[in-house]
C-alpha cells in the first residue's frame, strides 16, 4: 500500500511538472516592447552576464532526505546592468536542475542547427541576458519552492538570441535624475 501511495504521489508530481513546462505561448516570445517591459518589471534584476564557472553538483532537495539530484551551478559575472542592485563585475549563481523545466547551458538548442555540421557537446554560450525573476514565497507553506533556473524562455537567453530585448532595455534603463534642493 505504501509503495502504491508513493507511486501515485510521484505520478501526480510528474504530471503537474510536465503540464507546467509546456512550451510558452507565442505572445511570450514576440518581439514587442510590451513583452520586454513586462519581463523587466517582474524581474528583481536584469543583466547581461558572462559565464565565469560551471559545476555539476549532487544535492539533497530536502534536508531530511538521502535522495540526491544533480544540478548545474553556473556562476555569472555581470557585464551590464539594466535593473537592480547588481553592478558590473558582481557575480551571482543560478542552480538549474531542480525542475523538469530547467535547461543546461550545454544544451544543443542554444546553438543554431547547421545541416551537416556536428556541434560540440561541451560548448555553451558565454554571454547571457537574464531577467532574474525568483518565484514568490508562499506565506505559511513549508514546501520548498523551486528556485529561479536557466530555462528555454525569454527570461534566460544567450545574448546572441536577445538582440531585440537589448535594444528595448537600453530605453527602459532607469535614468539618473538630479534634483536641486532649494
Amino acid at each position: 500500500m505504501k509503495t502504491l501511495l508513493s507511486a501515485l504521489v510521484m505520478s501526480c508530481l510528474l504530471v503537474a511538472n510536465a503540464y507546467a513546462c509546456q512550451p510558452l505561448a507565442d505572445k511570450h516570445w514576440e518581439d514587442s516592447p510590451k513583452r520586454v517591459k513586462a519581463n523587466f518589471d517582474a524581474a528583481q534584476f536584469v543583466v547581461v552576464a558572462t559565464v565565469a564557472e560551471v559545476r555539476t553538483l549532487s544535492i539533497s532537495p530536502d534536508l531530511n532526505s538521502n535522495f540526491k539530484i544533480k544540478i548545474e551551478r553556473v556562476k555569472f559575472r555581470v557585464d551590464r546592468s539594466f535593473k537592480g542592485k547588481r553592478q558590473v563585475g558582481d557575480t551571482f549563481e543560478i542552480d538549474s536542475g531542480h525542475s523538469f523545466c530547467s535547461s543546461s547551458i550545454f544544451a544543443q538548442h542554444w546553438w543554431p542547427f547547421v545541416p551537416g555540421k556536428k556541434t560540440q557537446s561541451r560548448r555553451y554560450p558565454k554571454q547571457w541576458l537574464i531577467y532574474y525573476t525568483p518565484i514568490p514565497e508562499m506565506v505559511g507553506s513549508s514546501a520548498p519552492l523551486i528556485p529561479f533556473e536557466i530555462e528555454v524562455s525569454p527570461l534566460t537567453r544567450p545574448v546572441s538570441q536577445a538582440s531585440y530585448d537589448s535594444t528595448i532595455l537600453e530605453k527602459l534603463k532607469p535614468k539618473l535624475f538630479f534634483r536641486r534642493h532649494t
